[in-house]
């Protein structure tokens, strides 16, 4: 009788070593497995959202002025959508999500309003200075 019972406890010890030893292994490879940041999560989107040549300006301007550059990514991405950001990734990983949508021009747009530049409409008329619509039009009056 003790022979089986010895046999049954080295069977459960058996067990319980390879449930530890599973658990090690699934814990190792949690440890492993990196999770991204947020600003990987919002490279990975921008790299899917925006057309070659918009991406390609975009890491220009990210190389000349820094500043400029994260005005623009929190223009692509404000508070509001980064709230939802694992749900993009989500539809990302599903290939859910539409690529080259953000045109070069939209950036270009970002770039301006980042930097401040605003368009103006400048008007000319025979035998007078240069005057910016605005003012044009206030002279009307």
């Amino acid at each position: 009788m003790s022979n089986e019972e010895d046999i049954e406890l080295k069977r459960l010890r058996m067990q319980k070593m390879q449930a530890i030893l599973k658990q090690k292994k699934l814990a190792e490879q949690r440890a492993k497995q990196k999770i991204p940041t947020l600003a990987e999560k919002i490279d990975q989107l921008i790299n899917v959202l925006l057309a070659p040549d918009a991406l390609q300006y975009l890491q220009y301007i990210k190389s000349q002025d820094i500043e400029v550059y994260n005005k623009m990514r929190q223009s692509l991405f404000p508070p509001k959508i980064l709230q939802e950001i694992d749900l993009l990734m989500a539809y990302l990983y599903r290939g859910m999500i539409r690529r080259h949508v953000v045109s070069k021009t939209e950036i270009m747009f970002l770039e301006r309003k980042a930097r401040g530049i605003e368009s103006q409409i400048r008007i000319k008329k025979q035998g007078e200075e240069v005057t910016t619509l605005s003012n044009y039009l206030k002279d009307d009056d």
